[in-house]
Order: C-alpha cells, then sequence, then structure tokens
C-alpha cells in the first residue's frame, strides 16, 4: 500500500535518470527553451512582465531562477526539477487512486500515466504542464484527506496547492470543478453522518 505509494514514483525518477539521456538532448519542445531563458535573466536581475515578456503565470520561472542561484544556470537541474514534479503527480495519482478505490487500480493507473504517449518526454521538458498538474494532483489529494476526516487543514492546504498550480499554468483552472464537486461531496457526507 503505502511502500508502493512511495517506491513507484521513485522507482520512475530512477529509470529515467537512468535510461533517458536527456543531460544530452538540446531540446524538447520550444517552450523549454523560453522557460529557461526567462528564468536565467530573472536570476539576472530582470524583472519579470516588465523587462522579461511573458504569457504564463511567474511560479515556475521563479523556482527555476532559485535553482540557477543555487546550482548555476543549468538545464540538467532543471530537468531534474521537472522530473520531480513528475514523479510527484504519479505519488499524487496513486494515493488519491488507493484512497478512493484500492491499490491494484492506484498501480494500474500510475502504470497507464508512465507509459502514456509522450509523458515521458514531457517529464523532463523544462515546461509548465506537468509542474500545474502535478500541483493539482496534490490539491486533489487534499480534497480526498478532507473527506476522510474533514480537518480544514487539509482544504487549506489543498486551496494552497491549488493557487500554486493555477500560478504554474492557468489551465490548472479546469480542476477546479472536479475540486467544488468533491468538497461539496464531503460536506453533505459530513452532515448527513
Amino acid at each position: 500500500g503505502n511502500l508502493s505509494g512511495f517506491l513507484i514514483p521513485v522507482l520512475f525518477f530512477l529509470i529515467i535518470t537512468a535510461f533517458i539521456p536527456f543531460d544530452r538532448v538540446f531540446e524538447y519542445e520550444v517552450d523549454e527553451g523560453l522557460y529557461l531563458m526567462r528564468a536565467y535573466l530573472h536570476m539576472k536581475g530582470y524583472a519579470l512582465y516588465k523587462e522579461v515578456w511573458m504569457e504564463q503565470p511567474p511560479v515556475l520561472v521563479l523556482l527555476l531562477s532559485c535553482l540557477f542561484k543555487l546550482f548555476g544556470p543549468s538545464v540538467q537541474a532543471a530537468r531534474f526539477l521537472m522530473l520531480a514534479f513528475s514523479s510527484l503527480l504519479l505519488w499524487s495519482v496513486y494515493q488519491i487512486v488507493s484512497k478512493t478505490r484500492n491499490a491494484a487500480a492506484a498501480l494500474c493507473a500510475v502504470v497507464l500515466i508512465a507509459f502514456s504517449a509522450r509523458y515521458v518526454r514531457l517529464s523532463v521538458a523544462v515546461m509548465g504542464p506537468v509542474p500545474a498538474i502535478a500541483l493539482s494532483a496534490l490539491a486533489m489529494y487534499g480534497i480526498v484527506l478532507y473527506q476522510e476526516n474533514y480537518r480544514k487543514r487539509y482544504l487549506l492546504l489543498s486551496g494552497g496547492l491549488f493557487a500554486l498550480a493555477v500560478l504554474t499554468r492557468f489551465f490548472a483552472l479546469i480542476f477546479l470543478c472536479a475540486s467544488l464537486i468533491g468538497i461539496f461531496m464531503a460536506g453533505r457526507a459530513k452532515t448527513s453522518a
């Protein structure tokens, strides 16, 4: 159960690190270069939205900028960060499905995601979709935990994570409806109990 939920994303991270030569690939997607350049310019002191043009929210660029300050401007470090978000996404999906269904269904869901078309490539590409979806999935897991014991701290955590997801990519708003339905269903279950 919980050990599988931990081992699966760790194994995914290690397998991708060992067998995918993402340190030698110049570019996975065009947007990757844009994120990296914006993060580098921000690290050098240029203001986002004023001196550096962006059409997306700032969270990923700010994270990359901090990463560059710590480790130097490295594409490989940025891709490791993306792989960490991808592993977090797999962990979150496993937790959600195992708590709402069972461990076998959770394992099946994670394997289907990991082997879906382009998932590995998107897992290492320095772009916003995977971090936004990972944060959204983690926010949904907070709602699942709230449904179990009605502790408001899980709703606060979920709301904060959801805000970070939206501030990573606006399309994370597509998860708003599912989040509100989960909260509504938890509220009805609480009042009928």
